[in-house]
């Protein structure tokens, strides 16, 4: 009769087992062949997004801290031509022209092109994107970037240098020293829903952007300034194809001036 028992308890409980593993294998094809497709929508409605933190360009500033080189912050305007219609062209270019900087024409020259993906205007101010912003015209995006500028224009423009298009020295002080001034781009990146819009609840991870540091030069801005000046007129009046000139400290001998003909507008 023991044994009996133990068979009956036995027979239960492996019935028991089947009973459950039956559940969990049909739930795992509902998961799988039914409710695939809308977990697969979930998934692809929380979309993972990363943004570029650009970066400061490091200053490049003379022996008393006048700055020669500096980068400010600045808005590239983008489209999606797939988003604006042919007949809303001609419209979208007379209201982004003024704004951007840009002839009417080679807006809808952008326009026109094929893809999701044309440049209208580089590196305008805040300001002007604000403006475009304010005018919500479909496809007209904002992405954010950076401009170099050069308060001293052609003083120690021979010296100090330029920058490409991608920020990245081409000439003078900013190519021997890119490395010191260029600085480390951070990132941002955030989950959003199938429309773009943030999750707030969704996770975040943020590495912030390293500015580039301070290049100190020897050269006075206002030396610099005057020897250029005569060095031109100089040129001028003799009819030279060029000419340099350098003035360094009779105590140091550090270069205090370094001019030369022909120089231009950095």
């Amino acid at each position: 009769m023991r044994l009996g028992g133990l068979d009956r308890r036995m027979t239960s409980g492996f019935a028991a087992v089947c009973l459950l593993l039956t559940v969990i294998g049909g739930r795992l094809v509902q998961l799988q062949g039914f409710d695939g497709a809308s977990y697969a929508d979930a998934a692809k409605a929380q979309r993972v997004d990363t943004t570029v933190l650009n970066a400061l360009r490091g200053q490049i500033v003379d022996r008393a801290g006048t700055v020669l080189a500096y980068t400010t912050d600045a808005q590239d305007i983008t489209a999606d031509p797939t988003q604006v219609s042919a007949d809303e062209r001609d419209s979208y270019a007379r209201q982004l022209a003024p704004l951007v900087g840009q002839t009417p024409q080679t807006i809808v020259k952008a326009l026109e092109q094929p893809g999701k993906y044309a440049l209208l205007a580089q590196a305008v101010s805040p300001l002007a994107a604000s403006k475009v912003e304010k005018l919500g015209l479909v496809g007209i995006y904002t992405a954010a970037t950076t401009q170099r500028q050069y308060p001293a224009t052609t003083t120690a423009a021979n010296v100090v240098g330029l920058v490409h298009s991608d920020g990245t020295g081409a000439a003078g002080i900013e190519y021997t020293y890119n490395a010191q001034l260029a600085g480390k781009n951070g990132s941002q990146t955030y989950t959003t829903d199938r429309n773009g819009n943030l999750n707030p609840n969704g996770p975040s991870v943020k590495a912030s952007a390293q500015n580039g540091g301070t290049v100190t030069l020897t050269l006075d801005e206002n030396l610099q300034y005057v020897a250029q000046q005569y060095l031109d007129q100089a040129v001028s009046e003799s009819g030279a194809r060029g000419a340099e000139v350098a003035i360094l400290s009779a105590k140091t001998a550090q270069v205090l001036a370094l001019a030369s003909s022909g120089t231009y507008n950095s």
